[in-house]
């Protein structure tokens, strides 16, 4: 990856993913059973992680005061703790991770300018900590959304000029959705970089369950909420045609697909087969067929079953190994060990986890086009 004086994008793997594939080795992890039964290490990519970046992180706090949605950025040591992050990812045998900041989203905590500023600051800061940290990160861009066509140049900058690989994007923003004309500009923009979005849920417990009450109560909004609104932002992008107006955009959506695997078959007779309710117009093909079209990670918290109801939906070209990073219990860790196993047990041949582990990821990033003897191992 590269530093902040780099003007363009490399087709390199991360330094420590060394050669892919069973003749290679991950170096580093000499003492961990590998993945694959074929002799040689699997690489493994963390494909959905959170850091809040120690400046950023110190910024955001100092502006917010006390703020119960915060947290998280306070009490976990390795939001923020660059080497505490790495003792983990070495203890568990994480090669490299995607870093996205964690939410709340900067449009949510703040006035438009101060997002804008807090935005560019930490695309600056995440950069410098791959530079320096070669091979283990792979950073994506925070983005103020509340102006699309800001959010578009300052993904553009931090893709040329800070080689970072795509962006983090929220399900909603300040509540409005985001499959409207004015989003064109950032899709417009995603497409032209050849660059993911990776799409987190948006929704805190101001939201209430029901009209009748003032909060969400007992956590729903994350537990089911969260997966809640990943669907209907999917749905969103499917129906308003901006899946089908921009083919090219590629997009990872958090927590498996969250509801449309398992909702796959009530798509098609809803939407195709017997249709019920009012569709949308236009669609040149079965809205499943651009459901297909989302990439998604594995974070399930350890549900072989929902990676496999994912499986059949997506296929293993478009599943991600990922983590949720490092949140979880035991510092984070139980998070990542959880996923692993998940994965492991998945009963699909160990080429498509082989590309679930890492390839798939370094796909979608645009970096698997270098020669496996090409990337330098630890």
């Amino acid at each position: 990856m590269g530093s902040n004086m780099e003007p363009a994008r490399t087709s390199q793997c991360p330094g420590r993913c060394g050669p892919l594939g069973p003749e290679g080795s991950t170096g580093g992890h000499a003492d961990r059973e590998p993945v694959n039964s074929g002799g040689g290490a699997v690489v493994k990519v963390d494909g959905f992680t959170h850091m809040a970046p120690p400046a950023f992180r110190e910024r955001v706090l100092e502006l917010s005061g006390s703020d119960a949605d915060l947290a998280n950025w306070q009490r976990i040591p390795a939001i923020g703790d660059i080497t505490a992050r790495i003792d983990i990812m070495d203890e568990v045998g994480i090669d490299a991770q995607v870093i996205c900041t964690p939410s709340p989203p900067v449009d949510e905590k703040f006035e438009q300018h101060v997002a804008q500023d807090l935005a560019r600051t930490v695309n600056d800061e995440v950069a410098a900590i791959v530079a320096d940290h070669p091979g283990r990160f792979i950073a994506t861009a925070t983005l103020s959304l509340s102006d699309p066509a800001w959010a578009a140049e300052e993904l553009t900058r931090a893709v040329e000029e800070l080689n970072l690989r795509g962006c983090q994007l929220y399900t909603s923003v300040n509540g409005s959705p985001i499959d409207g004309p004015e989003f064109r500009p950032l899709y417009d923009a995603l497409e032209a970089l050849d660059v993911p979005a990776w799409l987190h849920p948006e929704r805190s417990s101001s939201q209430a369950d029901y009209p009748t009450e003032d909060h969400s109560r007992y956590g729903l909004f994350l537990v089911f909420g969260w997966p809640y609104e990943t669907t209907i932002a999917m749905a969103r992008l499917v129906f308003s045609g901006t899946m089908q107006q921009h083919p090219r955009l590629k997009i990872i959506a958090h927590h498996a697909g969250a509801m449309i695997p398992r909702m796959a078959n009530r798509i098609r007779s809803h939407y195709q087969n017997l249709p019920r309710v009012d569709g949308p117009e236009g669609l040149e093909l079965p809205a499943i067929d651009y459901f297909k079209r989302f990439w998604v990670d594995t974070v399930t918290q350890g549900s072989t079953t929902a990676l496999m109801s994912a499986h059949e939906m997506f296929g293993a070209d478009r599943m991600l190994f990922a983590s949720d990073f490092p949140f979880g219990t035991n510092g984070g860790r139980d998070f990542i060990v959880t996923e692993m196993d998940a994965v492991a047990a998945m009963p699909v041949p160990e080429n498509e986890k082989e590309r679930i582990w890492a390839r798939n990821l370094l796909t979608v990033c645009g970096i698997e086009d270098a020669e496996p003897a090409a990337r330098p191992s630890v």
